[in-house]
């Protein structure tokens, strides 16, 4: 099942829609659907990160993150409503919801990025309580990455995923969001990034323009997948900007998929996916292997909402499988 490259049937038949990166973004957007109901897209989005943020389930998200490679989890979040009006956080290791600080540092400062203690020390000065531990899952992963690392020294982390028989595609799934009504749009993101990674490493989630972007004239793109890839060619920005300049949301999703191809030499392990919402409502989404798929939830014009889960339009390598 996919949404249709053009000519989407949501397109003026929906009130309000919520779109989710993978599986489990369908349990994000219910928790944000009572927002979206009153129109709260900015609301709707913090809710559903949350909701993925408190998961002990999730090992790519919040508190049940994997840890990087010194044994402490970080995570890294971000929100937009505008180009003017957007917040994240990155590698935060004290707080449990980091969407939550990155909507504090959109609203309650001067910064857009705030990063490591300083973030941390923030969310002190909020009043929020610093809890963020290692789940039981998560633990005992690390200890089987510390069985297995043998000697290999920290510098040479990243490039030892096949000796450490590390499930490297499974070990960085962005929730990425996005909410849109008739009046206006959000998007957002959450992760706890790669697993077992070099300490202090930052993919493109908390990074306007490469893992998130929104414009309510035009659209919203959210990212998931190997950050540095994304980060390398401003993947949500390059989205949004296709789209003002005429294309559909599946085209603007292809074509940075695409970019990515001509830019990147990809691994057999490299996953990268972008779902974009554009400001008629219309979705569309692309990746690099298969695998990938959206979750939407969305109001039809007589108040009924309605559920579904989809591949992705566009498959770069469709002949390649990448497992959640």
């Amino acid at each position: 099942m996919s949404i249709e490259p053009s000519g989407s049937r949501f397109e003026g038949q929906i009130r309000r829609l919520m779109a989710s990166t993978w599986s489990w973004g369908g349990r994000a957007n219910r928790a944000g659907r009572d927002a979206l109901s009153r129109g709260r897209c900015v609301d709707a989005v913090e809710l559903a990160c949350m909701e993925a943020e408190a998961d002990p389930a999730n090992h790519t998200v919040g508190a049940g993150g994997f840890p990087d490679a010194s044994g402490r989890v970080s995570l890294d979040a971000a929100i937009m409503e505008r180009p003017d009006r957007h917040g994240a956080v990155a590698c935060v290791r004290r707080t449990v919801h980091p969407i939550r600080l990155a909507r504090a540092v959109m609203e309650k400062s001067n910064c857009r990025l705030l990063v490591g203690t300083d973030a941390d020390d923030f969310a002190q000065e909020l009043g929020w309580a610093s809890d963020l531990n290692l789940s039981e899952k998560a633990k005992r992963a690390y200890q089987d990455f510390r069985a297995g690392r043998a000697s290999f020294p920290l510098a040479n982390l990243e490039e030892q995923y096949e000796k450490l028989k590390v499930d490297e595609p499974s070990t960085h799934d962005t929730i990425g969001v996005i909410a849109w009504t008739q009046g206006g749009m959000a998007a957002g993101t959450s992760t706890s990034g790669l697993a077992f990674k070099r300490p202090g490493r930052v993919g493109d989630s908390p990074i306007v323009g490469a893992g998130f972007y929104c414009d309510p004239q035009v659209g919203a793109c959210v990212c998931t997948g190997r950050g540095e890839l994304l980060l390398g060619v401003c993947a949500a920005h390059l989205a949004v900007e296709s789209m003002r300049r005429g294309e559909r949301p599946t085209d603007s999703a292809r074509h940075v998929i695409e970019r990515l191809a001509d830019t990147h030499e990809l691994g057999p392990d490299d996953q990268a996916a972008v779902l974009v919402v554009a400001s008629s409502g219309e979705c569309g989404s692309a990746s690099v292997m298969k695998g990938y798929t959206t979750s939407m939830l969305w109001e039809d014009t007589s108040g009924a909402w309605h559920e579904r889960r989809a591949e992705a339009n566009f498959v770069l390598r469709p002949e390649v499988y990448c497992a959640e």
